[in-house]
């Protein structure tokens, strides 16, 4: 049987098939003392073919800044092309897609995150889009004026950074309506990155996303990487 999780109170649903993994390097993470609470309407999962309602472990979330709740940070990653400055489409997957107009609209805005080439300086741009194609993963927008890579990231402009991820054998169960509450919220310890979902190719990106997570005035993470 599996177990679902709204505001902390547990009850019997359907089962659900969770693979467990260690972000931890030490096996250890140090937890926000009363944790807080990820916001239900955002919180899908499109790179889990399994079930989208099942964050995996080492989902990258993000914080909205004036309620303070969590979403994933990660919509979409731009694929098979780079997005070029004057270009107007880029293509992300098509669950990627149908989850952008889910949580967005059919038009509206979403951030991009990526450098305008390998290894370059990463930069985020807020885009206007008018069409999402849910049957090839298109999506139309106004040009960026500035290039991306390909492995690029759009997020949601109210929750557009990093802040954590879903910690140690700790998946989150999202329910169909309400939020869901976020208990165990990594905010130190030494990580491994290479087991956070998602995790870039490009050395800019991966540089930029761990210095949002380890910051003077937030959490302080250590990368097995870097050390």
């Amino acid at each position: 049987m599996g177990l679902t999780n709204s505001l902390g109170v547990a009850g019997i649903g359907a089962s659900k098939a969770i693979t467990f993994g260690q972000i931890s390097a030490s096996g250890d993470l140090v937890y926000k003392p009363a944790g807080g609470l990820m916001r239900g309407a955002k919180c899908r999962d499109p790179f889990n073919a399994d079930d989208v309602f099942l964050l995996q472990i080492g989902t990258l979330m993000a914080r909205h800044s004036t309620d303070l709740t969590y979403a994933p940070w990660i919509i979409g990653v731009v694929i098979t092309d780079a997005v070029a400055a004057a270009t107007t489409t880029y293509t992300i997957s098509v669950a990627s897609a149908v989850e952008l107009v889910r949580r967005v609209g059919a038009s509206g805005n979403f951030v991009i995150t990526g450098p305008p080439g390998a290894a370059g300086v990463v930069v985020q741009q807020t885009v206007a889009y008018s069409a999402v194609n849910t049957t090839t993963g298109v999506v139309t927008h106004t040009a960026t004026g500035v290039g991306f890579v390909v492995g690029s990231f759009i997020s949601e402009t109210i929750y557009p950074i990093p802040f954590t991820f879903t910690g140690d054998d700790n998946p989150a169960i999202i329910p169909a309506t309400g939020d869901r509450d976020f208990a165990r919220i990594p905010m130190a310890g030494t990580v491994n990155p290479t087991q956070l979902r998602n995790w870039p190719s490009d050395t800019s990106l991966r540089l930029w996303i761990k210095q949002r997570l380890s910051t003077l005035a937030g959490n302080k993470f250590v990368f097995v990487d870097s050390i």
